[in-house]
């Protein structure tokens, strides 16, 4: 979707309120390239994977989708490389404290994430009250993806056999499949789906 279409849907949908933003990682072969692998190497899992950002809102549905990021770029950085945000000024944001950052870069933006634990203090209980509030809000999009990865080819790791590798693959499949995938959930979330 490109930005003028998310802004032709947002402004047929003024509904939209609440968006949620959040990252997805897949699995991935393990590449034969060191430098590929140390990229794609997540050491939080102890697997080679990728990242996808998504954006979603309260009935939902899917809005956006990125390309598909190496493991080792950090949640916010992609945030900073997609242009939907520029697109989404007059909607609130929900995002978790992986985008602590925004707050500061995308100012004239509405963002609500959960209060940070300050270092050697802890938090009050009002903050411990907002931020359940706040994560009850916030499951939509943890939902979200936990339904797209009710797709086997999301959930188990992707392969890619082709006989000369990605380089030469006509479309690039990491996004492909993911896409589809995307589409799929919500085409079956519209109601449109026939069994």
């Amino acid at each position: 979707m490109t930005e003028e279409e998310l802004v032709k849907l947002m402004q047929r949908h003024p509904e939209i309120t609440d968006v949620f933003v959040d990252v997805t990682e897949r699995s991935l072969k393990r590449s034969s390239d060191y430098e590929q692998q140390w990229k794609d190497y997540s050491g939080k899992k102890k697997k080679h994977s990728m990242k996808h950002l998504l954006v979603t809102w309260d009935n939902n549905l899917i809005l956006w989708l990125s390309k598909s990021y190496n493991w080792s770029i950090h949640d916010y950085n992609i945030l900073k490389q997609s242009w939907f945000m520029n697109a989404l000024l007059w909607v609130c944001a929900r995002m978790d404290l992986w985008f602590y950052w925004a707050c500061s870069e995308y100012s004239q933006h509405k963002i609500v994430m959960p209060n940070k634990k300050p270092k050697n203090k802890e938090l009050s209980n009002k903050q411990k009250e907002e931020n359940r509030v706040i994560a009850w809000i916030r499951i939509i999009i943890e939902n979200v993806i936990w339904r797209v990865k009710k797709y086997w080819i999301i959930v188990n790791r992707y392969r890619n056999r082709t006989e000369w590798g990605f380089k030469t693959v006509k479309y690039d499949m990491k996004n492909t499949i993911m896409q589809t995938v995307c589409w799929l959930y919500n085409f079956e979330k519209s109601k449109l789906f026939i069994a």
